[in-house]
């Protein structure tokens, strides 16, 4: 599927583009159907407007050049991430091994104790986002082939294990998924199906696998989870959201050892 998806997926956007112009235009609204008549259109717009109306399309090339930009710079980074993240396990025991050296011996055991406790917290984090992204790559790649989406097991799959990253796989998955089913379009059954998987799947995904999960392999009840997202995301955004489960089970772990201490 992957290898039919790379080659047939040139061929399948200006078929989805084609639909959406007759949908379209039963509303009275004229999209071109093909790539050629859209970058004509866009073409002889930017000849007869003036510079005022350019304003627009100058703002919608801007934005358009950003987000390639930002595809770019991600995809760079998708690179260098691999490579980065190799020499830090290869020269990890190293660095371990001077750091403790720093630490007076006496109270070596205990900061033994407390660096496996927080190990044991950010593997297990690592560990439930990856049977999230398991179960999710299920349920999408099930429901794509029982919808009967064309490449729908490629895309299911793809979409469950990009949302490592949160909402990037269900934004690839859902696009993906409605430019196949306006491929072969019958009717509107599959496109509200897709719909429906998606935003189904994403409630159950944020609501309750997620929090369950991954809060459990962090040592947060699902209650805690959720709470950590919603201050990382809004603290950091998107950044944010992708630390937040983790720091929240590092901080458990610190801030039990100041309480276990101040008792004591």
């Amino acid at each position: 599927q992957i290898q039919g998806f790379i080659e047939d997926f040139p061929k399948l956007l200006p078929v989805a583009l084609k639909r959406v112009s007759d949908f379209a235009a039963g509303f009275g609204i004229v999209i071109p159907g093909n790539v050629d008549a859209l970058a004509d259109r866009a073409r002889s717009t930017l000849q007869k407007g003036s510079m005022q109306s350019l304003n627009p399309v100058v703002n919608a090339a801007k934005h358009f050049f950003s987000s390639v930009a930002g595809v770019l710079l991600a995809f760079l980074n998708l690179v260098i991430v691999p490579i980065f993240f190799f020499y830090v396990c290869r020269d990890f025991h190293r660095s371990r091994a001077h750091v403790f050296r720093l630490i007076p011996p006496r109270q070596q055991p205990y900061a033994r104790t407390l660096f496996h406790r927080i190990d044991e917290v950010l593997s297990g984090y690592i560990r439930g986002q990856l049977l999230v992204a398991g179960i999710l790559s299920v349920i999408f790649a099930v429901a794509l082939v029982l919808l009967n989406v064309r490449f729908g097991l490629f895309i299911g799959i793809l979409a469950g294990f990009l949302n490592i990253v949160p909402y990037l796989g269900q934004i690839t998955g859902l696009v993906l998924a409605l430019v196949m089913a306006l491929v072969d379009f019958e009717g509107f059954g599959k496109i509200i199906g897709v719909l429906g998987v998606f935003a189904a799947a994403n409630f159950v995904e944020g609501n309750f696998i997620t929090p369950k999960i991954v809060g459990n392999k962090v040592g947060l009840s699902p209650l805690w989870a959720i709470l950590a997202l919603i201050v990382g995301g809004k603290a950091a955004g998107f950044v944010g959201m992708i630390i937040a489960v983790p720091l929240a089970g590092v901080l458990k772990v610190l801030f039990g050892e100041i309480l276990l201490k101040y008792k004591s």
